[in-house]
């Protein structure tokens, strides 16, 4: 038997199969766990598509309210398995702005209350998490946990002391509900927020030269004061030199150095090569960013890859907690591709 249950503003959609419920039997906005999210979105490489922690293993997309017809929420994120072939939804959450805390957390009760009336058989256990205190604001969240040991989440948020919040970019109130699969929240708990200690960051190399090390290393000082000092635009403390000389990769070496630094230490590096195409330059930046997603895992805090239709300017990033960054890009010029790798230091980044 089947059958419909519309809850307050969201849709849980039940399957009996010898009287056992699983949580891919939820919908949220249509949307079910261990579904591929090809059945929803045509080609991944059309939207961004993001790394929220220093684990690599899961990739989100957001779809938003307009371009993705939802009818409740105001954005869905959908989590999946990087490398799995099949992009099965491991983890679904719908974001809605609300009028203000109080109206959201009698919908959160509201919510809750419902989904025990309705699948108290399929329910194992409900964690009370109580309202507590964040660096934005406060939020309020309940969890229940099924007996295949997927999770439903409810919640509230007030991000009252959010900058983007204050600036008009975010909302302050938002109810979210969510579905985590059994094998996403494991890895949430025990493997996502994982940052390795040991600092691999310097094995990133770009034609040998790395950042945090001094020129010095590969260029005698003699040289070095040779090379045309380029002044950063808007910034009088730095300046790069244009490096030629026996690159096996690119066709050009920007290297960043501040003025009166006598280590001549690296900041920063830029460098760049043409393709005949765009396809060339996309299919270029996409084997690096998935090389940097095993070589870096664990200790950037977050990577984002920019969908490459309809714009001329394309990139990826990768943002270290240290407040390094790395990031990548492909720029349509008028008779070629531009195809650049930026690896950039706190210091270059903060006073660039």
């Amino acid at each position: 038997m089947k059958f419909k249950i519309t809850l307050i503003n969201i849709i849980l959609c039940s399957f009996f199969i010898s009287e056992t419920v699983y949580s891919n039997s939820f919908e949220i906005e249509n949307y079910s766990l261990n579904e591929k999210i090809s059945k929803h979105i045509n080609n991944i490489n059309n939207v961004p598509i993001s790394f929220n922690y220093p684990d690599k293993k899961y990739a989100s997309i957001v779809l938003d309210k307009i371009n993705y017809n939802l009818k409740t929420y105001e954005e869905i994120t959908l989590s999946f398995e990087w490398e799995d072939e099949q992009k099965l939804i491991q983890a679904i959450y719908g974001h809605q702005k609300i009028k203000n805390y109080e109206v959201c957390l009698k919908k959160q009760k509201n919510v809750l209350n419902e989904i025990y009336s309705n699948f108290t058989n399929d329910i194992k256990n409900v964690i009370d998490g109580k309202e507590k205190i964040i660096d934005y604001g406060k939020y309020d969240s309940d969890t229940i946990i099924l007996n295949n040991d997927d999770l439903i989440k409810v919640q509230c948020y007030d991000f009252k002391n959010d900058p983007s919040v204050k600036w008009g970019n975010s909302p302050r109130f938002l109810f979210t509900i969510g579905l985590n699969s059994r094998k996403f929240n494991k890895w949430l708990s025990k493997d996502a927020l994982k940052i390795v200690e040991d600092n691999k960051l310097n094995d990133f190399e770009i034609e040998n030269f790395t950042i945090n090390e001094s020129l010095l290393k590969h260029i005698p000082e003699s040289k070095i004061e040779t090379f045309k000092k380029i002044r950063m635009n808007h910034n009088k403390n730095l300046y790069s030199i244009k490096y030629l000389d026996d690159l096996e990769i690119y066709n050009e070496l920007a290297i960043s150095m501040k003025y009166n630094d006598n280590k001549y230490n690296i900041i920063g590096l830029r460098a760049a090569k043409y393709f005949g195409n765009k396809d060339k330059c996309i299919d270029e930046k996409n084997k690096l960013f998935n090389y940097l997603l095993k070589l870096l895992n664990n200790i950037s805090d977050r990577a984002l890859r920019l969908p490459a239709k309809n714009t001329k300017v394309t990139s990826d990033y990768f943002m270290y907690i240290n407040g390094n960054e790395i990031n990548i890009t492909c720029e349509e010029q008028s008779n070629s591709v531009l195809f650049e790798v930026g690896f950039y230091t706190n210091v270059f980044r903060n006073l660039n």
